[in-house]
C-alpha cells in the first residue's frame, strides 16, 4: 500500500464500539518500532531521545492512565472518557540522564543566536528548561496538596503547559521528533488495518504526577505529551476539513494545502472500510447530533479515580464532580450518588 493510499484512508477515531478489541502484541511492537526508529534532528539532544513510549496495559495500569487524562479533560470533538479503549500508547517526554550532570557552558553567541551547533551550550539550555518545568509542576502540586490538607479542593487544577518558557530551538526539535514518531506510528496502524485516536495529554500533567510520581524520571522531570489509542472498531471518526488534497502540477514550486475556511463543509460521510461503516465528521457543525446518537457513559474507574485523588478532599464533592464531568455527561450528581451508594 502506497503512502498516498494510506493517508487517504487515515482518519482519527473519536469513539469506540463495545466490540472494540485490543490489537495483538506483536503488531503493537511493530507500531512502536516504527515510532522509535524514525530519524531525529541532528544534535545530541535528539540523538538521545527525550521521550519514551509507555504501554500501560503491560503493567496493569491502563485504567489509571486513561483516568489521569479523562478526569479534567475539556469537552471536545471526541469521546474524552475513552470508553472501550484496550490498547493505548503514552508518549512520555522526560529529561535524559546525559543532561543531568551538565555544567554551565560559556556562551559563544548572544541569546538571539542559534546554539544548536554547540552541544555543551544546548545541553545546558535543555537542563535549564527542565528546571523551569520542575518548578511549574512542583509549585502546582504543592498548591493542590495544601488544598487537600484543608479539605477544600473545590476547584479543578488548572490546565498547565509544562514546557512554558523553553528555548525555541529545544522545543522545536522535540516537537519535530515526536511528530515524526507519531506520523510513522499512525501510518503503520493503518497499514496493519487498525484505527487510532490521538489525545493531547500534557495539560493534565499534575494529575499524572499525582498518580505516578517519579515513575518516568527519578527527579520528577517528565510529562505526558500525548496518548494514542489503537483499536479495531471505531464508532465514529473525524477528518480535518482543511486538509483537502490539492491538484498537483508536475511543475509546481509552491503547494498550498487546505481549502478556504468559507468553503468548508460540516457534513458527515459514512466511511466504508472493509465490512465496517461509521460516520466521519468533517468540521464540528454536526458533532452534537453525533453525540446524541452515541450517548456518553462514564466508566466506573474514572469515578473511582476522581474520588480517590480529588473528591474525598473536597468540601463539596458533588459540585466538584459536576465541574469535572458536567459538560460531557448529563445527571452528574445522580451518577456520583449512585456510585457512592454502591461502593460504601
Amino acid at each position: 500500500m502506497s503512502l498516498t493510499d494510506l493517508s487517504a484512508t487515515t482518519v482519527q477515531s473519536i469513539a469506540w464500539k463495545e466490540e472494540n478489541e485490543s490489537i495483538p502484541e506483536n503488531h503493537l511492537n511493530d507500531i512502536m518500532e516504527c515510532a522509535l526508529n524514525m530519524p531525529s534532528t541532528p544534535h545530541s539532544l535528539s540523538n538521545t531521545k527525550q521521550w519514551s513510549v509507555w504501554v500501560p496495559h503491560r503493567e496493569g495500569l491502563l485504567e489509571e492512565a486513561l483516568s489521569c487524562t479523562a478526569t479534567w479533560s475539556s469537552n471536545c470533538m471526541q469521546d474524552t472518557f475513552f470508553r472501550n479503549a484496550k490498547t493505548v500508547l503514552v508518549y512520555i517526554v522526560k529529561e535524559t540522564e546525559h543532561i543531568k550532570n551538565t555544567h554551565p557552558a560559556r556562551a559563544k553567541a548572544g541569546p538571539h543566536m542559534s546554539r544548536v551547533g554547540y552541544d555543551d551550550e544546548m545541553d545546558q539550555i535543555i537542563k535549564n528548561d527542565w528546571g523551569k518545568t520542575k518548578k511549574i509542576i512542583d509549585d502546582q502540586l504543592a498548591d493542590e496538596q495544601s488544598k487537600k490538607n484543608k479539605k477544600n479542593f473545590d476547584n479543578p487544577p488548572p490546565h498547565i503547559i509544562p514546557f512554558w518558557g523553553w528555548n525555541p530551538e529545544h522545543l522545536t526539535q522535540l516537537n519535530i521528533n515526536v511528530g515524526l514518531a507519531l506520523g510513522a506510528s499512525v501510518l503503520k496502524v493503518r497499514e496493519l488495518g487498525y484505527w487510532h485516536q490521538f489525545h493531547t495529554a500534557y495539560r493534565a500533567t499534575t494529575s499524572w504526577h499525582t498518580r505516578f510520581g517519579n515513575k518516568f524520571n527519578q527527579d520528577g522531570k517528565w510529562w505526558p505529551f500525548a496518548i494514542q489509542i489503537i483499536g479495531t472498531n471505531p464508532a465514529g471518526a473525524k477528518i480535518n476539513s482543511r486538509a483537502a488534497t490539492p491538484v498537483m502540477r508536475p511543475d509546481a514550486h509552491t503547494i498550498e494545502f487546505g481549502e478556504n475556511p468559507a468553503k468548508q463543509s460540516s457534513a458527515s460521510d459514512n466511511f466504508l472500510g472493509g465490512d465496517q461503516v461509521f460516520p466521519v465528521l468533517r468540521g464540528s457543525g454536526n458533532y452534537p447530533t453525533f453525540k446524541k446518537n452515541l450517548p456518553q457513559t462514564l466508566p466506573d474507574h474514572h469515578i473511582k479515580f476522581f474520588m480517590e485523588y480529588y473528591g474525598k478532599y473536597s468540601s463539596n464533592p458533588r459540585n466538584l464532580f459536576k465541574i469535572a464531568f458536567g459538560r460531557r455527561i448529563e445527571n452528574c450528581e445522580k451518577i456520583l450518588d449512585e456510585w457512592i451508594a454502591k461502593n460504601n
